[in-house]
């Protein structure tokens, strides 16, 4: 009698998710991608309840996509989470301020200095007036994880001093390696998520990460 009203709670739960998955929009595979998964296998057994939804993938859905875990487990209305409203705050009015383009190999051995950077650091430099931070720099975006929001060759601007919170994009460091992503932290849990769906989010909870600083700013180019 237990074990049956296991496979119902577990066929419930199953079924809330497909629900969820279906009103955004988005197929087993697409889901599967956006968890990290190689195929929608996993997707799949668990909207048929073949396999139970755990509580922390529940967490990464209510983090990554909106699917609210109370209503997995609960049947807890809403069943999506609202994007917050914010509003833009206005651009500050700070004359320009010279910065450097740097290597990715600079920008993971950055270290919080007290002089700022000097002529010669880098071969090229530009203005930029969403900061005055001395050690603030630049880098050229390089491969397509940030799509589409941020493609190759784009140049981000990089404040070191700058406060980061969920939703921030970072330049982050876990070892030898400076990467770019989305920051999203949920209570103790940690993750780096890239924008473009085909590439997983990588759930860092637990491991050494530094925030090198936090993108404020892009500019494209064109040649």
């Amino acid at each position: 009698m237990r074990s049956t009203q296991k496979q119902i709670e577990k066929a419930i739960i199953g079924q809330r998710l497909a629900i969820a998955r279906e009103s955004l929009g988005l197929k087993q595979r697409e889901l599967a991608i956006i968890l990290g998964y190689e195929t929608y296998a996993p997707i799949k057994d668990m909207e048929t309840g073949v396999t139970q939804l755990k509580r922390p993938i529940a967490k990464l859905l209510e983090v990554t996509v909106g699917i609210r875990e109370r209503w997995l487990f609960d049947g807890e209305e809403p069943m999506v989470k609202e994007p917050p409203s914010i509003s833009p705050a206005p651009a500050p009015s700070r004359p320009p301020h010279s910065i450097p383009i740097i290597s990715w190999v600079q920008a993971g051995d950055w270290s919080e200095v007290s002089d700022p950077f000097q002529p010669g650091f880098a071969e090229e430099w530009v203005d930029t007036t969403e900061t005055n931070n001395p050690n603030a720099f630049a880098l050229t975006v390089h491969g397509d994880s940030m799509e589409p929001e941020f493609a190759e060759g784009d140049i981000i601007t990089v404040d070191p001093g700058r406060a980061y919170c969920s939703g921030s994009y970072v330049i982050a460091k876990n070892g030898e390696e400076a990467t770019f992503k989305q920051l999203i932290l949920d209570g103790s849990s940690v993750f780096l998520k890239p924008l473009n769906e085909r590439y997983p989010i990588k759930d860092m909870t637990g491991i050494e990460i530094r925030i090198v600083g936090v993108v404020i700013e892009k500019r494209k180019r064109y040649m």
